[in-house]
């Protein structure tokens, strides 16, 4: 039996025209850019004992209201890719 190739399903996932929002803007996608790579930054001082965990949250709470992430706080609790595999 031949499968044919391609997808026929119209999703949001596969049909811009059909997401209830618009594509984030290129704006939004910098701020959550910036405001990962800040996070990130935190994570890595908290790990070394830079700061604590109080520093951290303080941290985080002021990226948050300065970068206004749609995603970020997704990922905000999840422990980073590198600190997984070690």
């Amino acid at each position: 039996m031949e499968i044919k190739p391609g997808n026929i399903a119209r999703t949001p996932a596969t049909s811009a025209q059909d997401l209830a929002q618009p594509p984030m803007t290129k704006a939004q996608f910098a701020r959550e850019k910036r405001y990962l790579a800040a996070m990130h930054a935190a994570r890595t001082m908290l790990e070394q004992g830079v700061i604590d965990e109080a520093d951290f949250q303080e941290i985080a709470a002021f990226m948050a209201r300065k970068f206004h992430p749609i995603f970020g706080d997704f990922f905000a609790e999840k422990p980073s890719f590198h600190s997984v595999s070690q």
